[in-house]
């Protein structure tokens, strides 16, 4: 397939380079340096007018003759990235911090690794390319592959949780890891309710230890106290019987 060298390059051809290639809306975009706005208007509305780009054209000529030579990087999903990263450190990172680190709520943990969540099941996402998780999560995967070991993979990926709770720190959240979420309100309340749960821990514990030493206090002075009673009770055993005695010497007299 080649484009007639009659007549410009037109938004049909686009289309027809896509259908050859077997790429995406989204690859398209990428490989032709193409804003959505810019392959909507060129592959929908202006479908029969010429491409304005003269580089669009160049490249689209030269792709539909050669389509061996079309390159759509490779972005990795946070499923594949996860994976990824646990054969480079070793350590198995949770889906929350999975999440956090690319950008978005812990929540997000669960559609990223298409996990079941009770009746609904999410796909994962796939690597767009014009998805800036795709792009930051292609630029972790390039930063944690210079680590020659586990333990430079693993400071790489520290280094990149702390650039993440700096940028979080810049938005009002003192720890987005700590909170799970990038939002300065949710922060503030999860920092709130963490205080209440220490200050009532706090509180039960003191409770508790008060409690126990009341015991402690009853237990050692047990001992004491039931030989006082002991005593007491063999005391007026020992004056009950006398004067009972007495009593009979009485009425024998």
């Amino acid at each position: 397939m080649s484009i007639p060298t009659d007549r410009p390059v037109y938004g049909s051809d686009l289309v027809q380079l896509q259908q050859l290639i077997g790429s995406s809306a989204q690859d398209m975009q990428c490989i032709l340096a193409m804003t959505p706005n810019e392959w909507a208007n060129a592959v929908n509305t202006n479908i029969s007018m010429p491409v304005k780009s003269r580089q669009v054209s160049a490249m689209a000529r030269i792709w539909t003759s050669r389509p061996d030579l079309v390159y759509i990087p490779k972005f990795p999903t946070p499923a594949e990235l996860n994976t990824f990263m646990f054969k480079k450190t070793g350590e198995e990172m949770s889906r929350a911090h999975l999440a956090i680190m690319l950008g978005n709520q812990k929540t997000a943990g669960i559609r990223y690794m298409g996990i079941k969540d009770g009746s609904r099941k999410e796909n994962p996402i796939r690597g767009d390319s014009n998805s800036k998780v795709s792009h930051w999560a292609w630029l972790i995967k390039m930063l944690v592959s210079e680590g020659r070991t586990k333990a430079e993979c693993s400071m790489i990926v520290s280094q990149i949780f702390n650039l993440m709770r700096m940028i979080g720190q810049h938005n009002g959240v003192p720890d987005v890891f700590k909170t799970g979420s990038w939002n300065p309100k949710v922060a503030r309340k999860e920092a709130l309710k963490k205080k209440r749960k220490e200050s009532d821990g706090a509180e039960k514990k003191l409770s508790s230890t008060k409690t126990a030493r009341k015991v402690k206090r009853v237990t050692k002075k047990a001992p004491v106290v039931a030989k006082k009673v002991a005593r007491k009770n063999s005391k007026g055993g020992i004056k009950r019987v006398a004067k009972k005695v007495a009593r009979i010497r009485k009425k024998t007299t």
